[in-house]
C-alpha cells in the first residue's frame, strides 16, 4: 500500500513524510496543551466548589461580593476546563483524519518494479586498475603483478 502517485520523485516522498510528521507534531502539541489546560482548570474548578460552599454557608449576609466572586471563579475555571477538553478531542479527531504517510524506506520498498531506478550492471563503477592499488604509498606495482580473484599465492 503506497501513497505515492506514479512518477513521483523520491524528494516528494521525503517532503510528504516531513509534512505529515510536522502536522502530527503540531496536533500532538495542541492536544498536550489542551490536556494541561483541562486538568489544571478542572482541578481548580473542583477545588472551587467546596470553597464556594464554605463561603456561602459561613456568610451571615446574602449576596456578598465574596460569594459571587468564588462562584464566578469556579464557573470560569470549569468553562476553561471544558474548552481544554474540546481542544484535546479536536486535535485527536484531526490527527485520525489525516491519511498515514509511511516512512520513505517503506514507500520505496512498496514501489512497483518499473518505478525503481536501478544502475545498469553491465558497466562496473570502477575499473579493476582503479580498485587494485598498492597498500604502501611508495611502492608502485604493475597491474599484472597484483593479485586477481582466483589467482594462487605462493
Amino acid at each position: 500500500m503506497s501513497n505515492q502517485t506514479p512518477g513521483e520523485p523520491v524528494k516528494d516522498l521525503v517532503k510528504r513524510r516531513r509534512e505529515y510528521l510536522g502536522v502530527q507534531a503540531g496536533l500532538g502539541t495542541q492536544g498536550c496543551a489542551g490536556l494541561i489546560i483541562c486538568v489544571g482548570f478542572g482541578l481548580l474548578a473542583f477545588a472551587g466548589i467546596p470553597l464556594s460552599l464554605t463561603v456561602i454557608l459561613s456568610s451571615q449576609s446574602d449576596g456578598t461580593s465574596l460569594e459571587v466572586f468564588t462562584i464566578f471563579l469556579t464557573a470560569i475555571a470549569g468553562f476553561i476546563s471544558v474548552i481544554g477538553y474540546r481542544t484535546v478531542k479536536s486535535a485527536g479527531d484531526k490527527s485520525r483524519k489525516i491519511p498515514y504517510v509511511p516512512p520513505v524506506r517503506a514507500q520505496i520498498a512498496a514501489l512497483p518494479a518499473e518505478e525503481v531506478l536501478i544502475r545498469a550492471s553491465d558497466k562496473p563503477p570502477a575499473t579493476p586498475e582503479e580498485l587494485l592499488r598498492a597498500a604502501q604509498a611508495g611502492r608502485e606495482q604493475r597491474a599484472e603483478e597484483l593479485l586477481r580473484p582466483g589467482s594462487e599465492t605462493t
